[in-house]
């Protein structure tokens, strides 16, 4: 796997936990990783 889709791949990953974060009310946690999966 190239380095683009290991990246794409990571952001897929990272929906789920961001929305529970979301809906446990952890928005710290919730907008560290939404800043991560954007980079």
């Amino acid at each position: 796997m190239s380095i683009p889709n290991l990246i794409t791949l990571g952001r897929i990953l990272l929906v789920p936990v961001v929305v529970w974060a979301i809906t446990a009310g952890e928005m710290r946690i919730a907008f560290v990783l939404f800043l991560a999966a954007g980079i």
